[in-house]
């Protein structure tokens, strides 16, 4: 939690330096905050059993068609690596979603995100050789989805993006760079 302090101070000063720096274009923007579950396509890519998982992403429009958004996801898992302590994968990061198709009501959009991210686990008592080090480096991906308009204040959004991340360092969870299907649904509010 004390990681996400920075983080979402920065998206503050960036959303108001944004909105000041260009007051005309300010009045046309809205801000979206959208949470939801996700799935990504993992559990044969890592050594532990994942559940379902929840982001939180916060846009903010910067173009009739263009987004900027801000995540937040967390990965639970259910696998506990021999003793009570489960294994959590928190990803954060900056992108954008982009609208190809359509008009309020149906829109195909595309996404593209990347950010870092931390494995929270702690080693088994047993000596494993590898470097206790949780740190994901980078993570990027690169999908489609669409936007269902309830009306203008609440949005649905399903996606389905590539993920590939990498690790600081090999650890018990990952020996290297990993790329999985991320399947998602959110509902955004609009102010």
């Amino acid at each position: 939690m004390k990681r996400l302090v920075p983080f979402a101070v920065a998206l503050v000063l960036l959303a108001g330096l944004a909105g000041a720096t260009t007051p005309a274009l300010a009045q046309d923007r809205t801000v979206e905050l959208a949470v939801g579950p996700q799935y990504p396509l993992m559990s044969r890519l890592i050594e532990v059993d994942q559940e379902l998982g929840w982001h939180v992403r916060l846009g903010l429009r910067i173009r009739p068609r263009i987004w900027l958004n801000f995540t937040w996801e967390n990965l639970p898992t259910g696998d506990d690596l021999g003793y009570d302590k489960d294994v959590d994968f928190d990803f954060y990061g900056i992108g954008t979603t982009f609208v190809l198709n359509g008009e309020e009501g149906f829109r195909l959009i595309g996404v593209l995100n990347a950010g870092a991210g931390n494995i929270d686990f702690q080693d088994p008592p047993e000596e494993t050789g590898k470097p206790a080090d949780s740190r994901i480096d980078f993570w990027y991906e690169a999908g489609f989805g669409a936007l269902f308009d309830s009306n203008e204040r609440i949005v649905f959004r399903l996606q389905l993006t590539y993920r590939r991340l990498s690790p600081k360092h090999p650890n018990l969870i990952m020996e290297g760079s990993r790329g999985m299907i991320v399947p998602s649904f959110d509902v955004a509010f609009r102010f």
